[in-house]
């Protein structure tokens, strides 16, 4: 189950980082403090469905990893982004009752339908069930489980990731395109070779990607584009910037606020709104609040660490479904 409310909990990830420190007390608030980039008037959102899922079933270890992870951001804020901060795994079995991902062991909670569609979004349906976890070694090709996290099922068997100067591609049936292999850490599978090489840093040769923040230029691993610099060779960075092509150079997007066009690359809304559809149009709007509502006919979505629940925008409480 996918929500774009964790940047809210409970898709941890790898997060954006603010970088501040914190002298909050629960896990929920030093993480906010420490890794959430968010607008201040989300935190109380964020922490209301924070604390629903640290103490939701199978979400044990979420609690303990927010506290590990924000402290770890406080001795250096690029911590957010690193495995101290990587979704812990669940603990509900196969078969479980879930509402969301991160609770299973398998990290797959299966919902067999969908809930209303609302801005655009189509909010998943609230209860499901936990897949069944399948572990090094075990076969994954009969269906009913999934390979958990870390694992990739390759030539029929859920496999570890590959080691530096290890076969990454590896060869299917007769006539079946090869399996890939996921490579450990900052490595990456080399298409020529099928070898799990070292991603480039700065300065360093490649064929398409780099170690963030880098970028491939012309086969080299380079700064990005900022703002007036050249952006035909490779794109400008997203968030603040557009590449106008008829001057080949990165520009700063129009900043435009509610009820203004929106949806093109050289625009965006202002802080705090969303571009939405209605009816023939995009335009920038402030999303419902929670305890709004949230029908078909809304164009709006609901507002950050929210989702619509029976007509309302409200917190996923992870307890709900049994």
């Amino acid at each position: 189950m996918k929500r774009n409310v964790w940047v809210a909990v409970a898709g941890l990830g790898v997060l954006a980082c603010a970088g501040t420190s914190s002298t909050a007390q629960g896990p929920c608030e030093a993480y906010f403090d420490a890794c959430v980039k968010s607008a201040p008037d989300a935190r109380a959102a964020f922490l209301a469905q924070c604390h629903l899922d640290v103490n939701g079933p199978g979400r044990e270890r979420l609690g303990p990893r927010l506290g590990t992870c924000a402290e770890a951001a406080r001795q250096a804020p690029a911590a957010c982004g690193e495995a101290a901060c990587a979704t812990p795994p669940g603990t509900l079995s196969g078969g479980a009752a879930c509402v969301e991902n991160e609770q299973c062991e398998s990290g797959t909670c299966n919902h067999s339908g969908e809930g209303p569609t609302v801005g655009g979004y189509t909010y998943p349906a609230p209860c499901g069930t936990c897949a069944v976890a399948l572990h090094a070694g075990d076969p994954c090709l009969s269906g009913g489980g999934i390979c958990v996290a870390g694992l990739r099922c390759a030539q029929g068997t859920c496999r570890l990731p590959a080691a530096l100067g290890e076969r990454c591609l590896l060869q299917g049936p007769s006539g079946s395109p090869p399996a890939e292999l996921d490579c450990e850490g900052n490595l990456y599978c080399e298409s020529a070779s099928g070898i799990c090489a070292r991603i480039p840093g700065m300065g360093e040769s490649c064929e398409s990607r780099c170690l963030s923040p880098f970028r491939c230029i012309g086969g080299v691993c380079g700064e990005a584009p900022g703002a007036a610099d050249d952006c035909t060779q490779v794109g400008c960075p997203g968030g603040t910037l557009w590449c106008n092509a008829l001057e080949r150079k990165c520009q700063e997007k129009l900043v435009v606020g509610a009820g203004s066009a929106c949806g093109s690359e050289s625009v965006r809304c202002d802080v705090g709104l969303v571009c939405v559809r209605g009816g023939d149009r995009a335009y920038c709007a402030a999303p419902v609040l929670r305890g709004g509502a949230c029908t078909p006919e809304r164009t709006a979505p609901c507002e950050a660490h929210t989702i619509c629940l029976r007509g309302k925008c409200d917190l996923l409480d992870p307890s709900a479904c049994r």
